[in-house]
């Protein structure tokens, strides 16, 4: 009863009652721009899934010496890089040992056969990043329209308790 008697008090103020709607209908405009953001951001972020480059250009003999190539993204991890050593004249794979020092990766001399291109496959650590971010943002995302739904409510029965303020004993 008294909640009720606050919101009639409430509603009279035309200044209070204008400002808090229209916070209500920012707050849900800023809701959807930032979804609408993120989802945009977020497929931009997808292409740094497992990517593949391709180095070219070794000739037949390199693997006398180390070799230095360098990555467009880092990757997330060591474990989660892939390199391989290509032949394409005797059409044979190699797995050489390498190290990993952010973008760098270097092929430790003579651990693979002879080789004229270097492919390297990995997941990268944008990616990674990413997917964390995908699984809060499920989560939140879920829970959006509950929080859409409750200021529609509040929007509708500020209205409705408006309509209540009339003159008694007309």
């Amino acid at each position: 009863m008294k909640a009720n008697q606050n919101a009639k008090k409430f509603s009279q103020n035309q200044e209070a009652y204008t400002k808090i709607v229209g916070g209500l209908v920012a707050l849900l405009i800023t809701i959807v721009v930032g979804v609408m953001i993120y989802w945009e951001v977020e497929t931009s972020v997808d292409s740094f899934e497992e990517q593949t480059q391709t180095f070219t250009g070794y000739s037949h003999g390199d693997n006398a010496s180390a070799q230095t190539i360098t990555l467009d993204n880092s990757p997330n991890s060591a474990s989660d890089t892939n390199i391989t050593c290509y032949s394409s004249t005797a059409g044979t794979l190699s797995y050489p040992t390498f190290s990993l020092n952010h973008k760098t990766v270097t092929i430790t001399a003579g651990s693979a056969s002879n080789y004229t291109q270097v492919n390297a496959t990995y997941t990268s650590h944008l990616s990674t990043d990413a997917s964390e971010s995908n699984d809060m943002s499920g989560t939140v995302f879920s829970l959006l329209p509950i929080v859409a739904l409750v200021i529609v409510a509040s929007i509708i029965l500020a209205i409705v308790i408006g309509f209540g303020g009339g003159k008694k004993g007309l």
